[in-house]
């Protein structure tokens, strides 16, 4: 009999049911009320650390979208990029997080979450001013080469940090409320960052204002009273329990 009896789409499946499967079983229990995205907002805006934590994710969804939508207009419209320069821009950016994830997971089993975010959010900015100063192709993919690595650490430390620093029962709330959080200064970002390219003639002033807007909420995060996010027991019960609203 062939040492390879299952076919090669069927192995990695088999290996992530198996591992699934060894993974220990944590007491959870449903909450008898659900809440709404503004709802949920307010209950996890009462615990202070969780509120400067949420905050930090919110002021930079805002910057990140204040230019995100700009970008493809931008290649477009004032670089003069063919769609397959465009293509390749996006198909670096995609490839480079390829390739960054296995050492980014290596530096979070080495050194924790905490220190490589603040690393990783002070990095950002620098994909902004990437934005703002090239001119050229070769710039842009330079720019997204390096973006795709920042963004791969930023995404990857962010999520291991509210998840090391919750309980079990606590992380989806947590998670849902970033999100919110996340979305909807995302969308205030866009409008703004459309608001401001229309009235400033220069193509590369909204990727200036978005590197600007990024370096404050690094300047935000640096202050972040992180270590109460663990340990504020009494904040998260009541984050925890439906009654508490």
């Amino acid at each position: 009999m062939s040492r390879h009896f299952l076919p090669s789409p069927g192995r990695p499946l088999l290996f992530t049911v198996g591992h699934l499967s060894l993974q220990p079983e944590l007491p959870f229990t449903l909450p008898t009320h659900t809440y709404g995205p503004l709802q949920l907002l307010y209950v996890c805006y009462r615990n202070r650390p969780t509120r400067h934590t949420l905050t930090f994710f919110a002021i930079l969804g805002f910057a990140i979208s204040f230019s995100g939508a700009f970008q493809i207009p931008f290649l477009l419209n004032h670089l003069h990029f063919t769609y397959f320069q465009l293509a390749a821009s996006t198909s670096l950016f995609v490839f480079a997080r390829f390739i960054a994830a296995p050492w980014v997971g290596k530096i979070v089993d080495t050194h924790g979450s905490r220190k490589p975010l603040m690393i990783a959010s002070a990095l950002l900015p620098i994909v902004a001013f990437g934005w703002a100063v090239s001119g050229s192709f070769y710039g842009i993919l330079m720019t997204q080469f390096i973006a795709g690595i920042i963004w791969t650490g930023f995404e990857v430390f962010s999520f291991t940090f509210l998840a090391e620093n919750t309980q079990p029962a606590e992380r989806h709330r947590i998670f849902a409320t970033k999100q919110v959080a996340w979305n909807f200064s995302s969308a205030a970002g866009a409008l703004g960052g459309a608001a401001f390219a229309t009235y400033f003639t220069s193509a590369a002033a909204v990727f200036w204002a978005s590197c600007i807007l990024r370096i404050f909420a690094v300047l935000f995060l640096l202050g972040l009273p992180i270590e109460q996010f663990a340990t504020d027991r009494e904040s998260k019960e009541e984050i925890a329990s439906p009654e508490a609203a």
